[in-house]
């Protein structure tokens, strides 16, 4: 079990069986950022960049299984994110979850500061979005 980066357009299906299994909608190439780190079968979530100091964690995902390796699988493609974002020189990195044991995993492991609950809106300009 090791981290990896995220292939296009290879790793799309694996990512896509993983939110079927959770009954979440499908991501579509350009929906993702470059920077993913895929753990075979049990975890990915991505890096997204902007052109300030801070970055986004965010589309984390994990089949629905009982695998006991799922949280390490998933504990290490946040390390490998935070690592890419420190690579590349954020001074920042926000990750946005609804998931409480995330929350303390980020807090506890990673020493993120836990800001608060807010509101996600979406605006979509794309006619063919629900």
């Amino acid at each position: 079990m090791k981290p990896r980066r995220f292939n296009f357009p290879e790793d799309l299906n694996q990512l896509n069986r993983f939110c079927e299994s959770r009954a979440m909608p499908c991501y579509t190439r350009d929906s993702l950022p470059q920077a993913g780190v895929i753990v075979d079968d049990l975890a990915c979530g991505f890096l997204y960049q902007t052109d300030s100091s801070v970055a986004f964690i965010e589309s984390i995902v994990t089949p629905k299984t009982n695998d006991a390796n799922r949280v390490k699988a998933l504990d290490m493609v946040c390390a490998e994110l935070v690592d890419i974002a420190k690579a590349l020189g954020y001074k920042n990195v926000i990750a946005i979850t609804n998931s409480n044991s995330m929350v303390q995993r980020a807090v506890n492991q990673f020493n993120f500061k836990d800001l608060g609950t807010y509101h996600v809106l979406n605006l979509s300009n794309d006619s063919k979005a629900g």
